[in-house]
Parts: structure tokens; sequence; C-alpha cells
């Protein structure tokens, strides 16, 4: 495992990525993470595929980890540009550095990014992890709201109102138990490391809500570049609620011919940090090799 930093395209930043090395891989996988973690978690899940000679990485979004001062603060500007621009950069470097095709899995937050990198850039395998079915509507009133928020309260403000608006409505939605995962020793984890569970600023709740109306854009589904699709996700994740992943596996399916939908019995969110982990772990390895 080596940390490696690069300049964000937003011109402030340095984004904090890390490479999990492995000898003579075959392919790279990038990992695209989600809302208010960070890629050091997916560690478990690098070593495994470092056993099978598949090459790990991934960075940290702005607003996460080290690549930002401020965990939270996405920044000024176009930061949907910002972001799909420093997960490109990382995907040429794997690209040029070590000559073997790059795949890429998003999870959560991550796989809506990744929805719209592969609209934007050619990818031939793409893993959607975790990904759900937000309204436009409701991703545009997120922006609008997460604006005046802004403006009413500064860019420091970290909105109980906003965060119960989003991540909130996932406890609400769990039974009582924990949303993130059955396995509560991974809930316990998320909740203690310091780096996780963070509030967004506004820039954040704008991020969230202006990625979640782009991927709902009918051409981001007719024009997506891609050769193969694999939605994957716990059959009692919230965050696909309401069928919200069938949904977009048959949006994809009205133009794609290769696309694959998995959903895990007795998982939730966070599928590759279950109990039973082992069968996720080879059922993505399995369809990364085919």
């Amino acid at each position: 495992m080596k940390e490696f930093y690069y300049p964000s395209s937003n011109g402030i930043d340095n984004v904090e990525s890390i490479i999990w090395e492995c000898e003579k891989p075959r392919f790279a996988l990038q990992i695209v993470h989600g809302m208010q973690e960070h890629i050091g978690r997916y560690a478990d899940f690098a070593k495994f595929l470092n056993a099978h000679n598949v090459l790990v990485a991934g960075e940290n979004h702005l607003g996460h980890g080290k690549t930002s001062k401020t965990l939270g603060d996405f920044g000024d500007g176009d930061t949907i540009s910002h972001v799909i621009k420093d997960v490109h950069y990382l995907n040429e470097h794997l690209s040029k550095t070590y000559n073997v095709p790059v795949y890429i899995l998003g999870h959560s937050m991550g796989s809506f990014i990744t929805r719209y990198y592969i609209y934007k850039y050619k990818t031939e395998k793409a893993v959607i992890m975790g990904t759900g079915n937000t309204p436009a509507f409701l991703a545009n009133l997120l922006y609008a709201l997460a604006s005046i928020d802004e403006k009413i309260f500064g860019k420091e403000h970290r909105s109980e109102f906003l965060s119960a608006l989003t991540t909130g409505s996932f406890v609400k939605s769990a039974d009582g138990g924990n949303w993130i995962s059955y396995n509560l020793e991974n809930a316990e984890h998320y909740k203690k490391d310091p780096l996780c569970g963070f509030k967004f600023y506004p820039s954040g709740f704008k991020f969230l809500g202006r990625i979640l109306s782009l991927i709902q854009r009918e051409d981001t589904f007719k024009n997506a570049n891609v050769d193969k699709i694999l939605l994957i996700s716990g059959k009692d994740d919230v965050v696909g609620a309401h069928h919200g992943v069938e949904k977009v596996f048959n949006r994809y399916l009205k133009y794609l011919p290769n696309v694959e939908m998995k959903l895990f019995e007795d998982m939730r969110h966070e599928i590759l940090n279950e109990k039973e982990n082992q069968k996720v772990y080879e059922y993505v390895l399995k369809f990364l090799e085919n």
C-alpha cells in the first residue's frame, strides 16, 4: 500500500489517494468511495483482490480524508467537474503507470459519481454498488435547500436539518437497526472512525443534490460509455429502497446489452463489510474477470 497525492482540478487541494500494488497485475480496479467515509475503509477488499493479481486504488474526494483541509467542505465553483476530473486523473495515472486495463467500482455516493463518470469517460467495466434512484425533483430540492442554508448561515454551517433529510432518513428506515450494515461491529467501527460520519458543509449537500439530479437525465443512461455494468446491492439496503436498484437496472438495460444485477439477501448498505462479505468479494471478482 502506498499513498499518492496529486493536484485537484480545483487548483487548491491535493488529492489523497491510496494504491494497493501487487505482483504482475492482470488489471486494476479503481474504487470510488461513498459519502462521509474514506478510501482506507476498502483495505480488506483490496488485499483480497491483490491476492488474485488485481491492483486496487482509490482517491479521497473533496471534503473527505486528507484531500481537503476541512471534512465536509467541497469548496467553491463547479464541484461536480472537480470531483469527476480528480477521479479521472487517477484513472489515467493507473493506466499509464501500470499499463493494465482499469475498471471502476463506485459505492453509495461513489456510485452516483461513477454513473456520471461513465457518461463522461469511456470505461470497459463498471460496478455500481449501493446505488439508489432519487427522483430529480427531490435532488433539485436538496440543492435549493443547501443553497438557502448557505446564504442564511454561511459556507461553514453544518445543517442538522439537511443531515436529517439525507442520511437521517436512512436511520428511520432501518427498522431500529443500523442502516449501514447488519454487521454491528462494522457499524461501530464506522461510528468511531474520526474520518467517517461527519456532517457536510452546504457545498457538500449542493454537490449531492446536483449529482443526483444529473444522473437522472435520460442521456446519462442512453450515452453511457461502458461495455459492461454490474449493479450490486444488499436486498435490505435503504439507499436502494422502493426497488431503486431495479429501476436503475432497467433504465440502463434499455440502451446497453451487457447489464447485470445482483441483490444479496440479508445484507444492507455496506455489502463489502457484512459478515458474509466473501460472497460479495468473489462475485465482484468473477464479474471483473469475465
